[in-house]
């Protein structure tokens, strides 16, 4: 007997097309509730098709030989510098790889952005393919990126590398995503990011760079995208470190500059300990009451000593300080034994900004821990004149 395959097609389209209209927006025409993209730095994109949470997640044979939006600077119509974090790009892939545009004398002809690996998830409960991009841009450099495509192939978030970038501590010449966890109950991604230059790695390109991160980028729904919620640094070998909460680190400062010592006897390694005891007269040199903390960074390749036994570290708002292999007369515990895992609070405050504005002059260090916690070893003060 023959199935009566035709009308069941048609009650079925209609079904989808009923459906679909239930999920649009109240006053909103044609605008369906999940018809967003969203990017982990508030990039958007076109909406994608209302029936597509009820459609399976495409494959990566299915988004290997199509036309997909990306982020921009994997878009091949720009200089990565001249791309704008956030916006979005469209490339033709086949067999999974897109190439720039013959003739397109703006950007080098040896770019290409290439589909690496999918993963099926579901947000918001649409099912999606979470796919990893690498984005070489036609010379030495090249980038992973993350982005989501619905069943309608239309891209419905992403993760710019630069975003990825700015969230990890460290030294990053490439962003590279060896693999992605999706949890599709909330739609949280895990990261496993490698090639990171920590303290103790050679800084150059080439280089081997021994530092990896796993990073945990909470699904926030709707146009707010992925928020990056925690990462865990695996540095030396097998050594786990988080960076630490600047308000704990505060908290520590504070103990020490006030003198409360049983308090700050968590927070401190056995050679501060030693060296306040012997040079309590300095301590307030050293730790001034009323100072803040003003931000943490986990030492990097780039800050590693040079043949002089001299290192720079560099914070978010582009100042510097120096770091030295060997004792000075500016630190207050003169072993100086920086090691990787280690972090570096710039301080401020009490005496207000010290010199020149480019330059933080006082800083503490601290080994980090695998729980977020820390051991402040050692604190500097230099002259500003």
């Amino acid at each position: 007997m023959r199935l009566p395959t035709a009308p069941f097609r048609l009650r079925l389209s209609a079904l989808l097309t009923a459906a679909a209209t239930v999920f649009l927006l109240p006053g909103c025409p044609g605008v369906s509730a999940y018809g967003y993209a969203a990017s982990a730095d508030g990039g958007s994109s076109r909406a994608g098709s209302p029936t597509a949470m009820f459609m399976p997640a495409p494959t990566q044979a299915d988004l290997s030989d199509a036309t997909l939006e990306v982020p921009e600077i994997c878009a091949l119509r720009t200089n990565p510098g001249d791309a704008t974090q956030g916006a979005i790009g469209t490339v033709t892939f086949s067999s999974g790889k897109a190439e720039s545009p013959p003739g397109d004398r703006s950007y080098l002809p040896l770019a290409a952005t290439t589909i690496k690996e999918v993963t099926s998830s579901v947000i918001d409960g649409r099912p999606v393919a979470v796919a990893t991009i690498s984005c070489a841009y036609g010379g030495a450099y090249a980038d992973d990126a993350i982005a989501v495509y619905d069943s309608s192939l239309s891209l419905v978030a992403s993760i710019d590398p630069r975003a990825l970038r700015g969230d990890l501590e460290g030294h990053i010449d490439d962003l590279t995503i060896d693999a992605v966890s999706a949890n599709a109950a909330t739609g949280d991604l895990l990261l496993s990011i490698s090639q990171i230059g920590v303290y103790g790695d050679e800084s150059y390109h080439a280089a081997r760079h021994s530092g990896s991160a796993r990073v945990l980028y909470t699904w926030a729904g709707g146009a707010r995208g992925y928020t990056i919620s925690d990462v865990v640094y695996t540095v030396g070998g097998d050594k786990k470190v988080r960076m630490p909460r600047v308000e704990d680190v505060q908290a520590a400062y504070d103990a020490i500059a006030n003198h409360d010592d049983s308090a700050a006897s968590q927070w401190m390694s056995p050679g501060l300990t030693s060296a306040l005891q012997e040079k309590e007269a300095l301590r307030q040199t050293y730790f001034e009451a009323g100072s803040s903390v003003q931000e943490c960074v986990l030492l990097s390749s780039s800050n590693s000593p040079d043949g002089k036994g001299v290192g720079t570290v560099y914070f978010s708002d582009g100042r510097k300080s120096e770091l030295r292999s060997q004792g000075h007369a500016y630190v207050f515990v003169e072993s100086n034994d920086y090691q990787t895992g280690d972090m570096i609070c710039a301080l401020g405050g009490a005496r207000g900004e010290l010199g020149a504005s480019d330059y933080v002059h006082r800083w503490i260090a601290l080994h980090g821990k695998e729980d977020g916690g820390f051991e402040i070893y050692n604190s500097a003060s230099y002259p500003t004149c």
